[in-house]
């Protein structure tokens, strides 16, 4: 047969361990619950909407056209709550995917702008988080090239450090269980 029945209990989704990480900090001062994941999600989608209306703000002609535009994006995201019902603030991985993601991307964009220290400093918060992006939903791993691509053609130093930082914080995890090296001789 092709399906066969789970002899495990509930099996979620495998989702990597990013987003239980998070929601186990947001709880760690009260209950892990509901009103703790949902406040996780509400919070990357805030942090999304202020991500996207900095630069709606900054990339606005005028004053007045930067404050209509971002009223409007702003009113677009909250003009679809009656319609989803909640979907905003479900428990779900995708809000602090997004949010990763997005300040991935945004780091990028701020990267061949300034001194070589600081474009470091953002690479290695780039790599970091790009990293933190794969740990909480595989599909970011998409992202990710694509992102330390465009880097490396904002500032070539600047992407090897985002590109070595996101694989040295994965080489333990990319390890196969039980080969840590070994101490001494063999």
């Amino acid at each position: 047969p092709i399906y066969v029945p789970c002899d495990h209990g509930f099996i979620p989704f495998p989702y990597p361990p990013g987003h239980f990480a998070a929601l186990a900090a947001v709880g760690s001062g009260s209950e892990v619950g509901f009103l703790s994941g949902r406040l996780l999600s509400v919070a990357m989608l805030a942090l999304c909407l202020f991500i996207l209306g900095r630069e709606i703000w900054r990339g606005a002609p005028s004053r007045l056209w930067g404050e209509v535009a971002l009223v409007l994006g702003v009113g677009a995201v909250a003009s679809g709550y009656p319609v989803v019902d909640g979907w905003y603030d479900l428990v779900r991985v995708d809000m602090l995917f997004a949010a990763l993601v997005l300040g991935s991307t945004w780091l990028v964009c701020a990267l061949g702008v300034g001194d070589r220290r600081r474009n470091r400093r953002i690479a290695i918060a780039l790599g970091l988080g790009l990293t933190l992006a794969v740990f909480t939903k595989q599909t970011a791993i998409v992202y990710a090239p694509w992102l330390v691509l465009v880097a490396f053609l904002r500032d070539r130093r600047a992407a090897l450090w985002a590109a070595a930082v996101a694989l040295a914080s994965r080489t333990k995890e990319a390890a196969p269980r039980g080969s840590a090296p070994r101490r001494g001789r063999s």
